[in-house]
């Protein structure tokens, strides 16, 4: 096996892959790029046993292939030499090593049997679907935080794609509160779904990098995200999520209107003591058509701060609610500038949105 590329058009496909590889995996081979060389393209694939990556290095892109092949090779310490490398560099195996070398350097890595690679299924099928990468991304980070950080539970560790009439439901849930955000994808066709996948997975599922639109199949199994010549994919939980529609159609009675801005320094205010101890997190608000008075009261201190009626417009009876600090900063901090809080009682959950973007962040109370 024998290649010659030039560095620019192999460390963004290594880098790529890279995303999907665990050094510290419990299985050493999940540790490693699997790389086959074929007669005119490349192709790089890596795992951590759930979510994989496939990026090809077409003809146009390499300089030449002398002789085809395939190794697997410590990732880390592969992509750490390509990056010292300049220019043109030449890649072949000699005995069980892997000689890289350009004008001024050589390196020689040793392989490890390629035979013990698992086998992973890069095929296509199930439900296709073109979406923007940038709209799909922006709903996922707009509610991930949402997912639980345990595994108690598995399916709630997920982020939830659901996909019907035209409509991209993305949601997560940790039980305490759910965060939701609509995407409209226009397609004619009669096709939906509905699966899960793990925060941990979800998070390098769609790059930065990408712009413009990706295609998207799912199936019971996996899902595939295709953009050029790479291939994302995720294994899926394989349970069933939760019902959200009873939650969404919830009726409230009591609506706040206000500046994020302004909610914002005022929480961070009654929140004084926050960086000393991560479990003060209470809020009790008192929200009236005159004022709105946030307080605290735990074994650190107390505060009090008031946010007066010039700065907010309130629709409903006076209410008395307690709230988690850190839900309602990540839940709040989605939206832009002008935010509405739908309130229905002391125990019931408030629903955060805006006019903006079609997201909808639900916190349930506490016990004050």
């Amino acid at each position: 096996m024998k290649f010659t590329i030039d560095k620019k058009n192999l460390i963004k496909p290594l880098e790529n892959v890279y995303k999907a590889i665990d050094s510290n995996n419990i299985y050493a081979q999940l540790r490693n790029f699997f790389i086959n060389v074929f007669d005119k393209e490349i192709v790089i694939k890596g795992s951590n046993g759930y979510f994989s990556i496939e990026s090809k290095i077409l003809e146009s892109k390499i300089s030449s292939i002398e002789s085809i092949g395939n190794f697997l090779i410590p990732a880390s310490l592969f992509l750490n030499i390509i990056k010292k490398c300049e220019g043109n560099i030449t890649c072949f195996i000699k005995s069980n090593s892997l000689i890289i070398q350009n004008e001024k350097d050589i390196y020689e890595i040793n392989l490890l049997e390629d035979n013990e690679y698992p086998a992973i299924d890069f095929s296509l099928y199930g439900e296709k679907i073109i979406v923007n990468a940038k709209k799909l991304k922006e709903a996922i980070d707009n509610v991930i935080f949402a997912t639980s950080q345990t595994n108690e539970e598995l399916i709630l560790t997920g982020v939830n794609l659901k996909y019907e009439n035209q409509k991209f439901y993305i949601s997560a849930t940790d039980g305490y509160r759910l965060a939701q955000e609509i995407i409209e994808v226009k397609d004619d066709r009669n096709i939906s779904f509905d699966v899960t996948i793990t925060n941990k997975n979800i998070k390098n599922f769609i790059p930065s990098y990408i712009e413009g639109d990706v295609t998207l199949y799912v199936n019971e199994h996996k899902i595939n995200l295709i953009k050029d010549s790479t291939n994302f994919q995720s294994k899926i939980i394989d349970a069933p999520y939760k019902d959200l529609s009873n939650i969404f159609n919830m009726e409230y009675s009591k609506k706040l209107e206000i500046n994020k801005t302004i909610l914002n320094n005022s929480i961070n205010k009654a929140m004084f003591a926050s960086n000393f101890d991560s479990s003060y997190n209470k809020l009790n608000f008192l929200i009236n058509n005159e004022k709105i008075e946030i307080t605290t009261n735990d074994k650190i201190g107390r505060s009090n701060v008031v946010i007066t009626s010039e700065d907010f417009k309130y629709d409903g009876e006076e209410i008395s609610i307690t709230l988690n600090y850190k839900y309602l900063k990540e839940a709040i901090n989605v939206f832009g500038d002008k935010i509405y809080i739908h309130l229905s009682n002391a125990q019931k959950p408030i629903k955060i949105s805006d006019d903006k973007r079609n997201n909808n962040q639900i916190i349930s109370p506490m016990i004050s």
